[in-house]
């Protein structure tokens, strides 16, 4: 978790812990199955997601203590998904916390695997989405923020392509020897891991992107920048968020960015799509 807040301008663990108090302060709660969510957010976009378990009691009991599950950034940008849900796979026994496995902008509800592709993000509100939805797959609008171990930035797709940021592979042809290289498109999203279908709690992706818009941001607990872009990618639009120190190259809008990063998601309501 502290690896993944680090985008958000905490660059050490005491950092955050030190913010800790602040944070629940501050955070608007709500009850769920088996527990309850607290939430933080910064006028800029910027949130911490606590994920608690107890809290509540059968009637002519106590109410069980309440402990944390978790602890997780979010950030909430304009990014925007169309992506159809097949699985949801929970990563505590409570249920409060999980991963969505999906296929980006399929033709129809019916056959997701017309999708452009495959991925799994961690969903914040997990349990909210669970018990909600009792049949999938089902059709929803995400809000995905990639917060950026690596990030490197280009003036354009012609310079990150000639760039060795841009390849995958090299291999030698069996017909002629040769060398080929597979690289990278310029919009694209390849999923690391997938842990919807793994059972693995984290789900990366190396995504490449033009860059809409860059923000220069400040965490107000720690004084750090941080820097949110949203980028167009392969299937829609994503909030890549990074440490400044973390990115290599200069951001802008109307460049290209390619990044390393730790996917997380909320749904964004119907009305809003």
């Amino acid at each position: 978790m502290i690896t993944h807040a680090r985008c958000l301008g905490y660059d050490e663990a005491q950092s955050l812990v030190n913010a800790l108090h602040t944070i629940l302060t501050e955070s608007e709660g709500y009850e769920v199955e088996n527990g309850a969510y607290f939430v933080w957010q910064a006028p800029n976009g910027a949130q911490i997601w606590l994920a608690m378990k107890g809290g509540k009691a059968e009637p002519g009991s106590q109410p069980a203590p309440m402990e944390v599950v978790d602890l997780e950034p979010h950030y909430n940008g304009a990014g925007r998904m169309q992506a159809a849900v097949v699985e949801m796979v929970p990563y505590d026994d409570e249920q409060l916390t999980g991963a969505l496995y999906a296929w980006s902008s399929p033709l129809s509800i019916e056959d997701p695997e017309t999708g452009y592709y495959p991925f799994s993000v961690d969903l914040r509100d997990f349990s909210t989405h669970l018990h909600a939805w009792r049949l999938l797959p089902r059709m929803v609008t995400l809000q995905i923020a990639a917060f950026a171990q690596e990030a490197w930035c280009f003036e354009d797709e012609q310079s990150y392509l000639q760039s060795d940021h841009s390849v995958l592979t090299e291999t030698e042809d069996e017909e002629t020897g040769e060398l080929v290289t597979l690289r990278l498109a310029p919009q694209a999203m390849l999923p690391i891991n997938e842990g919807a279908s793994d059972n693995v709690a984290g789900n990366y992706a190396l995504l490449t992107g033009r860059i809409v818009e860059v923000h220069h941001l400040q965490n107000p607990h720690t004084g750090k920048g941080f820097v949110a872009m949203l980028v167009d990618t392969y299937g829609g639009s994503v909030d890549v968020v990074a440490l400044e120190d973390d990115i290599e190259g200069t951001p802008y809008a109307g460049g290209t960015v390619k990044a390393y990063a730790w996917l997380s998601a909320q749904v964004i309501p119907t009305e809003e799509s």
